[in-house]
């Protein structure tokens, strides 16, 4: 499943939906709400909300649980375009073999991953 992008408040929040616990009296209710609303638009999450657009309750969806299953941990998803842009940016020698280097140990980091053995396959 693909990643997607959430914030530290978004996985807490789908952390605590997966537990089965609603918003506990430590966790700021507004922050909770804003969450919920979050998780709800990338379809992790379904809230239910009163006519006053309180939140009434909270769970996680099937969705929800299928990505946390393909990815407990959470990680965001990472732009390697972006990193091999960045990393051949700069044309200076001194720079164009450090970057060389950098953007090697980037390749042996994804070759080594279990996303590249995905790919081989």
């Amino acid at each position: 499943m693909k990643r997607i992008r959430l914030s530290s408040e978004e996985k807490t929040v789908l952390r605590m939906l997966a537990n089965g616990c609603g918003c506990p009296d430590s966790y700021p209710q507004h922050v909770f709400v804003s969450a919920v609303g979050s998780l709800e638009r990338k379809g992790l999450a379904q809230g239910a909300w009163t006519e006053g657009y309180d939140l009434d309750d909270a769970r996680i969806t099937r969705q929800g649980k299928v990505y946390l299953a393909h990815n407990p941990t959470l990680r965001n998803p990472v732009d390697w375009k972006w990193i091999v842009t960045t990393a051949s940016r700069c044309s200076c020698r001194r720079c164009r073999r450090s970057g060389i280097v950098r953007f090697m140990l980037i390749v042996e980091q994804v070759k080594t991953s279990d996303l590249w053995k995905r790919y081989r396959k």
